[in-house]
């Protein structure tokens, strides 16, 4: 059925009966007057009032000869509604001329199809002022927006697959001799990438209130590995004799002896 401004107590009971599942609040998108050159929106909640889960879509409205009408939009998310959620729908308008604006944008659901009468009047920056010196007013319900319309505004950058065309278009254009410049190099996104740096983990430096930090720099790796494992034998409670360090010392043998730390020292010295 077709929203109008006028709701009796019959149409109450029948919005919320079983054989509807949605109530949409206002029924009409009434803006009013508006002033040329400016975007306003209108908001509306799209309720649902049945016992499950629906779908629903809007249809944008038309300018009468079946195209899709430049100046008036509608913005929703679709998807389903639970039972008792709401969403909201908002219609779009960019006064872009002066006239009256008179449509309608179609709701269709699972089970039912209803319509939103839009209607408008744009006037010029001198009578919209005029009309506010005399007491006019935008209803509560529109929204003047200081930016684009949500349809002239790109929602998301270009997808990988377009990148790959317009890279196999540059390939193409290098081939047949009609880049310019240093084009004949073209990075694809399956280039290989050089791995980058990761640092080591191992602790190299220690605390020793007998040394200053210019003392401890000037140390060998191998020097200050011996001060590090020393230092975690007391702090484990172990003690610190000759069984103890010559295990330090074969250990460290083993680590600076060994062929990998070999070549690590010689790339390091290159």
């Amino acid at each position: 059925a077709r929203g109008s401004d006028a709701l009796s107590l019959e149409d109450s009971v029948l919005e919320g009966g079983p054989h509807r599942n949605f109530r949409l609040r206002p029924r009409r998108a009434a803006f009013g007057q508006l002033l040329k050159g400016s975007l306003y929106r209108f908001k509306c909640v799209l309720s649902n009032v049945g016992v499950q889960a629906s779908r629903y879509r809007v249809h944008q409205p038309d300018d009468g000869n079946g195209n899709v009408h430049p100046l008036v939009s509608v913005l929703y998310t679709p998807g389903s509604v639970a039972a008792g959620m709401s969403v909201v729908i908002e219609v779009e308008i960019w006064c872009t001329e002066c006239g009256v604006i008179n449509t309608e944008a179609a709701i269709e659901t699972e089970t039912e199809h209803f319509f939103i009468p839009i209607n408008a009047v744009v006037l010029p920056s001198d009578t919209f002022g005029a009309w506010e010196l005399e007491g006019g007013h935008i209803p509560c319900n529109v929204t003047a927006i200081d930016q684009l319309p949500k349809k002239m505004v790109r929602s998301k950058a270009p997808t990988v697959a377009t990148l790959r065309k317009q890279l196999a278009a540059k390939r193409e254009a290098v081939l047949m001799g009609k880049a310019e410049g240093n084009a004949g190099k073209l990075h694809d996104l399956q280039d290989p990438v050089s791995e980058p740096h990761v640092p080591s983990m191992e602790i190299d430096w220690f605390v020793d209130g007998t040394r200053n930090l210019s003392e401890i720099k000037e140390m060998t790796a191998r020097d200050r590995l011996r001060e590090r494992k020393i230092q975690e034998l007391k702090r484990r409670g172990r003690p610190v004799n000759e069984a103890s360090l010559a295990a330090v010392e074969a250990e460290l043998r083993l680590k600076f002896n060994s062929p990998s730390h070999t070549s690590q020292c010689v790339l390091s010295h290159i």
